[in-house]
C-alpha cells in the first residue's frame, strides 16, 4: 500500500488545447508510444503536442483556487501594492516578477494573491 507524504501536494495537471482554444483538467498523461492526454472523467484524449500543460504548484489563493503553472495571478504587496503578474517556474521555483525582481511564491500568505485568469485565456472582467 502506497501512503501519501505528509506536506507534499498532489501533482495535477491542466492543459489548454492549442488548436481547440478550450481549457480542461488533465486526467492522464500518456508519454511513451504515441503521447497524449486525456480529460479527466471523459475518453476525450488529444495529442501531447496540440497542448500546453500547467502543472498546480500546491498552493491555492485568497478565494481557495488552486494556482498553476501560467496563472494571472494580482498580487497585494504590504502597504496595499497591487500587481498582476504570470506564475512562472525558474529554478526549481515558481515565481512571480514583481518590478524587475524575481519573487517566490512561497514569500506570499494566500491572503495576498488571488488568480484572475490564465495566459492562454486572457483576464476576465470582473
Amino acid at each position: 500500500m502506497i501512503e501519501k507524504l505528509e506536506g507534499l501536494s498532489d501533482v495535477k495537471f491542466r492543459a489548454w488545447h492549442v488548436h481547440q482554444k478550450f481549457m480542461f483538467k488533465v486526467g492522464a498523461i500518456q508519454f511513451s508510444g504515441r503521447p497524449f492526454v486525456v480529460q479527466e472523467g471523459s475518453l476525450y484524449t488529444c495529442e501531447l503536442n496540440e497542448v500546453k500543460l500547467m502543472q498546480y504548484i500546491g498552493m491555492r489563493d485568497k478565494n481557495i483556487k488552486e494556482i498553476y503553472k501560467s496563472d494571472i495571478v494580482r498580487v497585494t504587496l504590504f502597504g496595499n501594492e497591487v500587481h498582476e503578474v504570470e506564475v512562472e517556474y525558474i529554478g526549481c521555483s515558481y515565481i512571480v516578477m514583481i518590478n524587475q525582481i524575481k519573487v517566490s511564491l512561497d514569500s506570499f500568505s494566500p491572503a495576498r494573491l488571488e488568480v484572475i485568469s490564465n495566459i492562454y485565456e486572457g483576464v476576465k472582467d470582473e
